[in-house]
């Protein structure tokens, strides 16, 4: 299948279908053969895909590895049928509303043991790093637990998988970021809290005030730590200690929301720049290009391509 792109598309070309046949997971049988089918839909740089298949097994080996250009994590959620993922020495047996969380740059095996209809987001690593930080999100397959959470999170899915075809190109950076917010929820709806979290939880606060205030240029250190009664060491290093600093938390917030403006009218790339921080458009352009792999004039004209 041919990808968008960039790995995006837009309006009413969003979503590709897929219908294909391979090897069965039972050659001894005499239906060698499966057969599958999926839908692709595109959230900006996201990826929504439903699939139904019949019994077969597959695996992801260093070879596969090799191939893969991009990290990324795939949240596979099993709507109907029996299933397993392996990954990390641990196994997971899915059926209905079970969800799975696997990585892109580790080994993986799985295999269908009967017909199963399946939904997987397929979030790269830079985006769900954009909320969470560094060291934000799954470290292998882990099977979530059935949390209030998770449960708005997949109903939240649903919803949108029929929406997206109709959506406007303005609409997708607020629908990717909110499914990138529901989707960190849930993580950490699903994690247990220790002493070690404080931190965490801490970081969280920080954080919703800096994505309130993004607009000010009061938006300091010294003025972060006084709002939450902390010191400036304390308030660096609760950013620090994920291997990311205060002020590129920050840029990569300033830049998500850059990045929706762009798509959502005729403002310049300067009135942009100066509108988010950023010193001037070449200042941003640069920050813009070392976060996403690509220009914002570069982005726009490709994102427009795609109507």
């Amino acid at each position: 299948m041919v990808q968008p792109r960039n790995g995006r598309a837009s309006g009413s070309r969003m979503y590709q279908r897929l219908t294909c046949r391979g090897k069965s997971a039972y050659p001894h049988k005499r239906t060698p053969l499966y057969e599958g089918s999926l839908r692709r839909q595109w959230i900006d740089d996201l990826s929504l895909v439903d699939c139904r298949c019949g019994p077969c097994a597959g695996r992801r080996s260093n070879t596969e590895l090799a191939r893969t250009q991009d990290e990324y994590i795939s949240v596979l959620i099993s709507m109907a049928g029996k299933q397993t993922v392996t990954q990390n020495d641990t196994t997971a047996t899915l059926q209905s509303g079970d969800v799975v969380v696997w990585e892109s740059a580790k080994p993986a095996e799985f295999r269908i043991w009967e017909p199963v209809v399946k939904r997987s987001l397929f979030v790269p690593r830079p985006a769900l790093q954009e909320i969470s930080g560094r060291h934000g999100g799954a470290n292998g397959v882990t099977l979530q637990s059935g949390t209030a959470a998770l449960r708005f999170f997949i109903d939240y899915l649903a919803a949108i998988t029929c929406t997206i075809p109709h959506l406007p190109l303005s609409a997708l950076p607020a629908v990717r970021n909110a499914t990138l917010e529901l989707l960190l929820g849930a993580f950490r709806a699903d994690t247990p809290i220790d002493s070690a979290d404080l931190t965490a939880a801490r970081r969280a606060i920080i954080e919703r005030y800096i994505d309130r205030h993004l607009l000010s240029d009061q938006l300091t250190p010294s003025a972060i730590a006084t709002a939450h009664n902390v010191s400036v060491r304390t308030l660096q290093r609760t950013f620090s200690d994920t291997g990311e600093s205060l002020s590129d938390v920050i840029r990569r917030r300033r830049l998500a929301r850059a990045r929706e403006d762009i798509l959502s009218g005729d403002h310049t790339i300067s009135l942009v720049a100066h509108r988010w921080g950023f010193a001037d458009a070449s200042h941003f352009t640069k920050a813009f290009k070392a976060h996403y792999g690509t220009t914002p004039r570069e982005y726009k004209q490709g994102m427009t391509r795609q109507l």
